[in-house]
């Protein structure tokens, strides 16, 4: 066995994805998931402190043509690698004697290359009772790289020093090679956290079978996709936009072995196209709208579809008492309704909203107290966006979402951008329908003295 590289494992990066289940804790066999470990590529390995194979996933097992249960009771370095002895600076060893996660790189016998992970198992009590080994074989990721050619070291510096996303594939869309600014994207610090990972671990399903599709049908056809506008979702619910170009990776004899794409990230030039349409429509839509209830329900409707959320409601300020008073509202069920209506100006809803500062926070980290019926709403990211008008605080919109738990930059610009009109909206529709009720009292007098006058027109001919 050939050393590439042996490390600890630092548990940096925002995103740790290789760290397999519960580990640190007492993991028998029968504590394992067998039926989403023997999904994986990567093989995991359960061994005790002797090295000794306790339980192994399909993965592993097929790397050795043999079956899970035939390997129980083996020695790892016996199975892999036919040695009487365990590997030198071995990760697993090295894992076992220190209790740290540790990984290498390493090549067998039969040439094939591997990154190996080894993590500590302990027992309720503390005490290291095994080690879980997960490996991922590189041979097809190293073939990739050698086939490429040329200076590597220039061209590992050329790619980390583009701005843009670049990453290799392989046949089965995995990760072969990035760039820095994919790792960044990732919120990883090492390459070898993404390597055999596919678009699947990142983005929800939706978003990486679209990606997935694109980058199988180019392995199929060899015709790229050229400057593709793509939406990404990520598990968090936020949404990001970049415009794409995927082409078929080839070998010397001109076989495509993979597929290489750029990727360039165009969202805040996406949100602001977006936020552009939205101000343009929503002024035309309040132009329009003959009552105070109907310009409050397109305001509401434009702030959710700026933001990205799934529900909302308007508070409007009550001139006289104070109060905020929810006058409209869509996405929420009534018991939440119910218990969010009204509230005085001593309340700290009341008082957040009167503190004039647009409010940005995952919604049960609001410094207020919070109803049965709204903690079980389960609502996440929730902004709270004051209407002015002529400086003074006229109500808030709010925006919230079970799915998001941030809100981004953009969409907190697009909220905030939209204040004034939402502020004329409001009180030139108050003083319109001011304006009709003095009238209506007007007419209502009116009609009282004509029929006053008449019957006393009446009573003198009498």
């Amino acid at each position: 066995m050939t050393k590439r590289k042996t490390e600890e494992v630092s548990g940096k990066g925002k995103k740790r994805r290789a760290t397999p289940p519960s580990v640190g804790s007492d993991l028998s066999v029968s504590h394992f998931p067998a039926d989403i470990l023997n999904r994986l590529v990567e093989h995991v390995v359960h061994q005790d402190m002797e090295s000794r194979v306790l339980w192994a996933n399909k993965a592993a097992a097929d790397s050795l043509g043999m079956k899970p249960d035939q390997m129980k009771g083996r020695l790892c370095y016996e199975l892999w690698h036919d040695r009487t002895k365990p590997c030198e600076d071995c990760p697993i060893v090295r894992t076992r004697d220190t209790g740290k996660p540790h990984e290498g790189e390493v090549t067998s016998p039969d040439g094939r290359e591997w990154l190996i992970r080894g993590f500590p198992v302990t027992n309720g009590g503390g005490e290291m009772t095994g080690v879980t080994e997960v490996t991922l074989e590189l041979t097809h990721m190293k073939d990739l790289e050698r086939s490429l050619g040329g200076d590597r070291g220039t061209m590992i510096k050329l790619v980390d020093s583009i701005p843009d996303t670049i990453y290799v594939k392989d046949l089965q869309s995995r990760f072969t090679l990035v760039n820095k600014a994919m790792l960044a994207r990732f919120g990883q610090t090492s390459t070898a956290r993404l390597m055999g990972k596919t678009d699947f671990d990142f983005f929800t399903r939706h978003h990486a079978q679209q990606a997935f599709a694109d980058e199988q049908q180019i392995i199929v056809t060899g015709r790229p996709v050229i400057g593709k506008i793509e939406q990404e979702t990520w598990p968090d619910g936020s949404n990001t936009w970049v415009s794409t170009t995927k082409m078929p990776l080839r070998d010397d004899s001109g076989k495509i072995v993979g597929t290489f794409g750029v990727s360039r990230d165009i969202t805040e030039h996406k949100l602001a196209e977006e936020l552009l349409r939205a101000q343009f429509s929503l002024s035309m839509a309040l132009s329009d709208v003959m009552t105070l209830e109907e310009g409050l329900r397109v305001s509401l409707q434009a702030a959710v579809a700026v933001s990205g959320m799934d529900c909302g409601g308007i508070y409007l300020a009550d001139e006289a008492s104070r109060n905020m008073n929810l006058v409209s509202h869509q996405g929420l069920p009534d018991a939440f309704i119910a218990n969010t209506s009204h509230f005085s100006p001593d309340t700290p809803q009341a008082g957040l909203i009167y503190e004039g500062k647009p409010v940005y926070e995952h919604y049960d980290r609001l410094k207020v107290p919070l109803r049965p019926a709204q903690q079980a709403e389960a609502l996440r990211a929730i902004a709270i966006v004051p209407i002015r008008y002529e400086g003074k605080i006229v109500g808030c919109v709010n925006v919230a979402s079970h799915t998001m738990d941030v809100i981004s930059e953009a969409a907190r610009r697009a909220l905030e951008s939209v204040d004034n009109q939402r502020g004329h909206c409001v009180a030139r529709r108050r003083a319109e329908e001011a304006l009709r009720h003095t009238n209506m009292k007007l007419a209502e007098a009116l009609d009282e003295v004509t029929k006053t006058q008449e019957r006393m027109i009446q009573h003198e001919r009498l």
